[in-house]
């Protein structure tokens, strides 16, 4: 397995597996806005200067992983503000079948900050996880515990100190996974959808030791 820094011809590949991952994972939004929104919103992502993405390769050369995150969330959150038009149009076909999605990406957009406000249910601000992923399909799972590890020890070489992360309790085994890497519950609250939601924090001084 070979762990690398994903580059913008890997947008493709990412959202793929993207959907892939979340086929097989209660919740999840992002991929409900299809394989153009993904390929685009990771483009854009990729032109974050603090935006860390992170993938794993198998022996064959075919990214089985991924791990997002960025240094400093408010940066990643302007970063989409100025897209927004360019990701609206490429969640289009999905919007036009699904007009709900417009309201539910609305309310993602809106939400208050998990770190100050009492109903805020997103990570906006300082070093921040958003996606862990691992091919279903991969003859080598427990590589999702090393491409998780890989990259926290990157954040905390980029100066991090604490990583938080949003998970739904839903994703019991992402959940289950992530205690085992060292996250604990700062903060529990509710979508707007009614789904019950926890604040990890991971502190990255345990790393590299």
């Amino acid at each position: 397995m070979t762990i690398r820094t994903a580059k913008s011809r890997d947008a493709k590949d990412l959202a793929r597996l993207h959907i892939e991952c979340s086929k097989a994972q209660p919740g999840g939004f992002m991929h409900r806005l299809g394989l153009g929104f993904l390929v685009e919103y990771y483009r854009v992502s990729m032109k974050e200067k603090f935006c860390l993405i992170i993938v794993a390769e198998d022996e064959d050369g075919k990214i089985v992983g991924l791990h997002s995150g960025t240094l400093r969330a408010e940066e990643h959150a302007e970063m989409l503000r100025r897209s927004k038009w360019r990701l609206g149009m490429a969640s289009l076909p999905r919007v036009l079948r699904n007009p709900k999605l417009i309201f539910d990406s609305m309310a993602r957009a809106n939400s208050g900050s998990a770190d100050t406000e009492k109903d805020g249910y997103v990570v906006k601000t300082g070093p921040r996880g958003e996606y862990w992923g691992w091919s279903p399909s991969s003859s080598n799972p427990g590589g999702a515990l090393a491409l998780h590890r890989a990259w926290h020890e990157m954040m905390k070489a980029m100066g991090a100190t604490l990583v938080r992360s949003e998970i739904d309790t839903c994703n019991s085994r992402i959940l289950k996974f992530a205690k085992t890497m060292g996250a604990r519950v700062v903060k529990e609250m509710q979508t707007p959808e009614g789904e019950k939601r926890l604040i990890l924090e991971y502190d990255l001084a345990a790393y590299g030791k």
